[in-house]
């Protein structure tokens, strides 16, 4: 299984949903099978270092930098079709994403 993070609140100072994506990752970094793997998708590049992330997650940045919402429903939905699920992290998804997809109401 191949799953989508729209992971852009990993930026920045980590509080709240910025911080349950990073719990997230790690406690699925123990879970993952050898042949599943997990793209965070971001508007910039992340140090994961601190992320203590496995082999299994890779990091995808979509260009150019614009609003979340615009990143969101414009470049988003796009780089996210050759994923099994796109995980929303952070109430939303795109509009027009017609893949699976899980997004978390806190």
């Amino acid at each position: 299984m191949h799953i989508g993070v729209s992971a852009w609140r990993l930026h920045g100072q980590r509080m709240g949903i910025g911080r349950y994506i990073e719990y997230i990752l790690r406690h699925w970094g123990t879970m993952l099978a050898p042949d599943e793997r997990v793209t965070l998708f971001l508007h910039e590049p992340l140090d994961t270092t601190s992320l203590q992330l496995t082999d299994a997650f890779r990091t995808t940045i979509l260009r150019p930098k614009m609003t979340n919402a615009l990143w969101e429903n414009l470049l988003l939905p796009r780089a996210a079709r050759d994923v099994d699920v796109l995980f929303g992290p952070s109430y939303t998804l795109p509009l027009t994403y017609s893949g699976r997809s899980v997004v978390a109401i806190h």
